[in-house]
């Protein structure tokens, strides 16, 4: 009765890195991050829906201690742990 896919499945077949095709570009760092999980932002997800051409997105942002990387693990389907020291970057 139809096509079944498995959320671990699909969870794997998300994470593959050849969908590592986005880039964030910090004041210091450019990130690679995955093209569906860069819908995870809003603010990414407008501009795409604007314009889904665009590959690269510039935040003007220090990160001087890396902070993106976070966020960009999350947007790679990695797993990650929220604390009370990193929800107010994640958010």
């Amino acid at each position: 009765d139809g096509v079944q896919i498995s959320s671990i499945s699909l969870y794997d077949f998300l994470r593959n890195d050849i969908f590592k095709t986005f880039k964030i570009i910090t004041k210091r760092k450019e990130y690679t991050c995955n093209s569906f999980g860069v819908y995870y932002s809003q603010i990414i997800r407008e501009l795409l829906i604007q314009d889904s051409t665009i590959s690269s997105c510039e935040y003007d942002i220090n990160d001087d201690f890396n902070e993106f990387q976070l966020i960009c693990d999350l947007f790679n389907f990695k797993e990650i742990k929220i604390t009370s020291n990193n929800m107010n970057s994640l958010h």
